[in-house]
């Protein structure tokens, strides 16, 4: 089936535009034989792999209107999980199923209640009754929280600037208990977060491991070339670890915080960027894309003064389509 197929291209990395293209081309034409969970297996093989289709994810989003009676909390926090991912607003959609999570909150489990919250925290979509029955049922099952629903949880809440301390009481007396089966991105997001009591052995368990991720860096060009680096941040499966976290690295890594005439000079660049790019080639008014973008400058020279290497980069967030080439500045010995 073609939902099953966009499933196993998603779990296996597999990226093939023409391909997919030829799938979603299919898909959309028999979209309204699709089942819940094979609309929102699709919605999250496309979220997974980056793949942004918007005749597709329209179709599944009106196939997901038509099914709404048959869809069971896991089809709901998948599909607006997965729309949220890469950005898609199908405003109908998202009403109704603010509407049915109000109703079965109860019946979502942890993981569940997380990719909700996340999801509409991240589409900035304020919905008090929603995020109200989000919260009393996590309260109620934080025991059961494991991983990244502790981070998720906490982080959506405090991204809508909800009032939240009951759920930010249990959700730190719980990562306290449960602070071994925290993986670094989530323990860098709660100790940004700042939860109170668990802030300080939070920071203790993250710097632990930021510290011996540094020792682990490649120190020469050829290591780096060879894919050390590389495999050490997929063995750690992190991107980053929290503003807190990369501060930890940045410093054990010899490299200084800004002055703050580079600071004010890279925020006025930044901005400058944001408008210059205020559309992309896939964004429309469907797909909304909440950009982070850094600024670099790179001055690589020779105690005598010769310049090895001097250019600036900025570098966005999330998927821009495929390149035809990798670029990337390699370090200079």
């Amino acid at each position: 089936h073609l939902a099953h197929l966009f499933w196993s291209f998603a779990t296996l990395g597999i990226i093939d535009k023409r391909l997919l293209d030829a799938l979603a081309a299919e898909a959309i034409r028999k979209i309204f034989e699709f089942n819940p969970q094979e609309l929102s297996n699709t919605a999250w093989a496309c979220a997974k792999l980056g793949y942004v289709n918007e005749p597709l994810l329209k179709a599944v989003a009106r196939a997901a209107m038509a099914r709404i009676d048959d869809m069971v909390p896991r089809d709901f926090a998948n599909i607006a999980w997965s729309f949220a991912k890469i950005g898609f607003v199908d405003v109908p959609l998202m009403k109704a199923v603010a509407d049915r999570v109000v109703q079965q909150a109860g019946e979502f489990n942890p993981q569940d209640l997380a990719n909700t919250a996340w999801a509409v925290a991240n589409l900035r979509m304020r919905d008090a009754r929603l995020m109200n029955s989000v919260s009393t049922c996590a309260i109620a099952r934080t025991s059961e929280f494991e991983g990244s629903d502790f981070s998720t949880t906490a982080w959506a809440f405090s991204v809508l600037d909800v009032a939240y301390e009951p759920l930010r009481e249990a959700i730190a007396t719980e990562v306290m208990r449960k602070l071994d089966s925290l993986g670094p991105q989530q323990l860098g997001t709660l100790v940004d977060l700042r939860l109170g009591a668990c802030q300080s052995v939070a920071e203790a368990a993250l710097q632990a491991i930021v510290l011996r991720f540094a020792s682990r860096v490649p120190r020469s060009s050829s290591d780096f070339r060879c894919g050390l680096y590389e495999r050490l941040v997929q063995d750690l499966d992190v991107d980053n670890f929290g503003s807190w976290g990369d501060r930890v690295l940045l410093d054990a890594l010899g490299v200084r915080q800004g002055l703050p005439e580079f600071n004010d000079k890279a925020q006025r660049l930044v901005l400058a960027y944001n408008q210059q790019h205020l559309k992309t080639w896939w964004r429309s008014e469907s797909l909304v894309h909440q950009r982070v973008v850094s600024y670099a400058e790179i001055n690589v020279s020779l105690p005598s003064g010769q310049v090895l290497l001097c250019d600036e980069r900025y570098q966005q967030n999330g998927f821009h389509g495929w390149r035809a080439q990798e670029e990337w500045i390699l370090p200079t010995t």
